[in-house]
This record gives structure tokens, sequence and C-alpha cells, in this order.
């Protein structure tokens, strides 16, 4: 589900100031694929990594590959604070030092403001949580991946997509499976005591908020139809063994007591 290197190619038709992937669900877009879309089209190229934390293509982490990486820290990542954090990276050191300017007011000094800012420190609570817990994420990360192999497994020989390959470059935000019958799955995932939930049901382009934008004009078909087949299903590092047991079992029954076709 993340973005297409030839599609992007294929858009590159206009003026365009940048382009922004996004690693959906904890997957690396195909960033060699995209980065030679951008370097021939003379743009830069922004990862959004809020979901890829650890992930890499080839031993090269995400969030070092495009001219800016954004990161959220938000809890439930997978690297998470207690609260709101996030981070930037960059070896440009100028855009480097524009969004340290943009964080703290637009101080290009202390108490001096050479553009507009805003306050987007992290405090120093959420710092130290972070700091602690960056050591467990390689090891967290692969419980994930550990996780959505038995889930993979159990929906084996079933009408249902499922996550692609479980390497270095998927460090399993989220299993998201996709299926014509969403409807009747999440019945009785729900009927054997499995929570669900749709990672998004919304596209960008379809939101209120876009409404009268160029956005709202955009023709993104495949999005359009996945939306309506998307199942999240629980992936996350501290499920207990009897946890991942229970959603095994009701996924690979579905086979047995839902028309998944």
């Amino acid at each position: 589900m993340n973005m297409s290197a030839a599609h992007l190619a294929a858009i590159l038709t206009a003026p365009v100031r940048a382009a922004i992937a996004t690693h959906l669900y904890g997957r690396m877009a195909d960033l060699p694929a995209l980065l030679a879309v951008t370097d021939a089209a003379g743009i830069p190229l922004v990862e959004d990594c809020a979901q890829a934390h650890g992930a890499s293509i080839g031993g090269r982490k995400a969030g070092s590959w495009g001219t800016l990486g954004c990161f959220s820290f938000y809890p439930t990542k997978n690297l998470g604070a207690l609260g709101d954090g996030g981070a930037v990276t960059t070896n440009d050191e100028r855009l480097g030092r524009k969004v340290k300017e943009l964080r703290q007011y637009g101080w290009s000094s202390r108490y001096q403001c050479a553009a507009y800012g805003r306050n987007s420190r992290m405090d120093e609570l959420q710092a130290a949580i972070l700091r602690a817990k960056l050591p467990h994420l390689d090891a967290w990360n692969a419980r994930r991946r550990e996780i959505a192999a038995i889930y993979s497994a159990a929906l084996e020989g079933q009408s249902v997509t499922v996550p692609a390959g479980l390497g270095e470059d998927y460090v399993a935000h989220l299993y998201v499976l996709r299926t014509q019958a969403r409807v009747r799955v999440r019945a009785a995932l729900r009927a054997s005591g499995v929570s669900t939930d749709i990672h998004y049901p919304i596209p960008d382009h379809r939101q209120e908020a876009a409404a009268g934008t160029p956005a709202a004009t955009a023709q993104l078909p495949v999005t359009e139809a996945a939306v309506g087949e998307i199942l999240t299903v629980p992936c996350y590092a501290e499920l207990e063994d009897a946890e991942i047991s229970t959603v095994a079992g009701a996924l690979e029954a579905l086979g047995q007591e839902v028309n998944v076709g």
C-alpha cells in the first residue's frame, strides 16, 4: 500500500516542489526506485517514518534516505514516548537549521526571531523515556514480525491478502489484511473476541477538509478500492502468547466460518 514509483513518475508532468513517501503500516516504500524518479525530476523526497522506526533496506534505516525524515513518537508507535513527540532527520545543514528555528519560535538566536516558528520542542521527560526504550526497539520489531508470521501462517490458503514479506523493511507497526468480505470477516473475529480496526476508512483526498482543493480532484482508484477491503488485527510486541494464539485461531477459523472469497 505504499507509493508507486511508476505512478509518481507519471504525474510529475506539472511543477511539483517535493514528494512525500509514507512508510505505511511499518513497510518501507521502495526508496531506491522513488529516489531515482525524484532525483531525475530535481525535487526532494521526504520520508514519513511515523510507522517505520527501525525498518531498513539493505541495512540503511528509514529516515536516512530522503532529504528529510519525519518521525512520530506518539505512544502507539513502534518507538513511543509517554505523550506526543517527534523528530526530523536530515543531512542538509541548511534544512537542519531551518527545522531547529521552526521548532522554537523561529529563533535564529536566543530571543531573536528570524522567521515564523512555533513551540514544538520535545520535553525532557519524553526524551528520557525514548532514550530508555530505544535499545529495545530492534527486539520489539523482531517480536512484531514473529507475530505477523504467525498470523500469515494462520491465513494461508484463504482468500485473504496478507502483508507481503516479513524482512527488514517491515516492522509490523500494523498487521493489515485485505478481503472483499470485510464485514463478515470482522463480525466473525468479533464473535471470537478479537477486536479490529480500519486504517484508514477515508482517503485523504476524500476528507471533508480537502473539499475545494486540488487534492479533491485526484484520481486514486487503487486507494479507493483498498479502503473498502483493509482490516487491522492486533499486532504489537506486548501481546502475550495466549492472546496471539487467540487471534491466530480466529484467523485460521475464518476459512471454515466465513465465505471470504
